[in-house]
């Protein structure tokens, strides 16, 4: 099996951002109906470190803006 690699654009004008967070919204309530209990099954299966593998780690950054 060969890896292949998905490039994403790091620029987009402000319609196709609005597109692709709509898109996402769409899959994730779709996914929500479809898998929601089996979801929240899985999501009470995992422990602590589990989750927090999973989740994005705070940096703690608490830098006073200056304006």
């Amino acid at each position: 099996m060969s890896m292949r690699i998905t490039y994403l654009p790091t620029y987009w004008e402000a319609q196709e951002a609005l597109s692709v967070i709509t898109f996402l919204d769409e899959l994730r309530d779709l996914l929500w109906a479809s898998y929601g209990e089996e979801i929240m099954e899985k999501r009470q299966q995992l422990t602590e470190g589990d989750l927090a593998s999973e989740q994005q780690l705070d940096l703690g950054f608490n830098d006073e803006i200056p304006f």
